[in-house]
């Protein structure tokens, strides 16, 4: 099975829930660690949180779209039933 491909940003990932937590989508994985010691302190090693690359398929897991490296936001659909 082929990979989504990426967008150029990382996020923290949760091992426990598998997947992405606290809406954070940065350029680079030291920028994403600073944005999560901002929001949880210097323990966010602790409860198992660490940087992965977003792929266009973890879409579903930003509540706010996914933003790419080149600066371009795709907003996240809306279904309707």
């Amino acid at each position: 099975m082929a990979k989504s491909p990426k967008t150029g940003m990382y996020g923290i990932w949760s091992s426990v829930s598998k997947q992405f937590v606290f809406g954070i989508q940065e350029p680079s994985k030291s920028k994403a660690i600073r944005k999560i010691k901002k929001k949880i302190g210097h323990d966010w090693a602790k409860w198992r949180f660490s940087t992965k690359a977003i792929q266009k398929s973890h879409e579903h897991m930003f509540r706010q779209g996914l933003i790419y490296k080149d600066g371009e936001q795709h907003e996240r659909k809306s279904v309707q039933l």
